[in-house]
């Protein structure tokens, strides 16, 4: 992708090709072409405190191949446009240690609904925290936890729940 930043704006434009293929013959499930627009906004607030937000624009240009199992399926079914808002706020606690809230919503609008009748509108709320140590520039400690919640406006499509949490560890090698 290209990224052209100015002052403390930051844009990008990427495209990336997914393929997924089935065991034991390799045959082709799912296929996309996904081209994204982004902006960023660094706001600084102090030293210690930095406010980033973020909007993306996608296209996912789906394809799936014709399956007897499920006649009259459109091949590109999964053909959607998401636009991706981003608000974090990242505050340097302490010399080494970083913690970031952030909240995320996500608007997805699905080409076909699930009986191919009209549209589909999914909504994607997400809150959550990370919290990073870093011994040396580049080996870090992090743990995390998100909290999303979707609900879309076709009624065969269920609303969910779902909390994430866990812990890692970075080690950043540069060549």
């Amino acid at each position: 992708g290209a990224k052209y930043a100015i002052g403390k704006w930051l844009f990008a434009l990427d495209t990336s090709y997914t393929r997924l293929v089935n065991q034991p013959h390799y045959g082709l499930t799912y296929q996309e072409i996904l081209p994204a627009f982004s902006i960023q906004r660094f706001i600084p607030v102090t030293d210690s405190l930095l406010i980033t937000i973020a909007d993306q624009v996608d296209y996912h240009f789906s394809d799936q191949p014709y399956n007897a199992n499920t006649s009259g399926t459109a091949t590109e079914i999964n053909n959607r446009l998401d636009n991706i808002i981003n608000l974090t706020l990242t505050w340097r606690a302490a010399d080494k240690l970083y913690i970031q809230p952030g909240y995320r919503f996500v608007f997805t609008n699905y080409r076909y609904n699930t009986l191919q009748d009209s549209d589909r509108n999914d909504y994607l709320n997400s809150v959550g925290v990370t919290v990073s140590y870093f011994i040396q520039d580049n080996y870090s400690f992090r743990a995390f936890f998100n909290y999303s919640a979707r609900c879309s406006d076709d009624p065969l499509v269920a609303a969910y729940h779902e909390t994430n949490e866990g812990a890692g560890v970075s080690l950043n090698i540069l060549f």
